[in-house]
């Protein structure tokens, strides 16, 4: 009887835990829904999608690269769930580390940006996350020619 307490103890124990770990993390499903009719309206098509997880502020900056093609106009959209996405500033860089492109005009958020790409190569997308308070998004990644 008592192996039973401590086997139904120890079970009880590690699915709550389960559950409140799954319950704390970053669920960017539904924002990258929003997004892709967004980039539908604009007709770009989709290529890939971000998530940006700011761990509750442990995470100031997250960082992703792709390789752009020259010729090709690209955007990239944030959504944190806030008007214009604000709290968070899309930095694109080129290969050089030389920014492109910004989501921060002045003190004003964008939710996205658009670049006409020039050389085919490696870019950064860097996602700074300004406001703790609303630090889960998603990011999507659209082209057309």
């Amino acid at each position: 009887m008592k192996r039973w307490c401590l086997l139904l103890a120890f079970t009880l124990f590690t699915l709550l835990g389960t559950l409140l770990v799954a319950h704390a993390q970053c669920n960017s499903e539904p924002l990258v829904d929003e997004v892709l009719n967004f980039l539908k309206e604009k007709n770009f098509n989709f290529l890939k999608s971000y998530k940006i997880d700011g761990q509750k502020g442990t995470n100031k900056e997250v960082e992703y690269s792709y390789v752009f093609s020259a010729g090709t106009t690209y955007m990239i959209v944030v959504n944190n769930g806030v008007k214009n996405a604000e709290g968070i500033i899309i930095t694109v860089e080129d290969a050089e580390r030389n920014e492109i492109a910004k989501s921060f005009i002045g003190d004003t958020y964008v939710p996205a940006v658009q670049i006409i790409c020039n050389r085919t190569g490696i870019y950064y997308l860097r996602f700074t996350l300004v406001d703790k308070k609303h630090d889960c998004a998603a990011a999507v990644l659209g082209f057309k020619r």
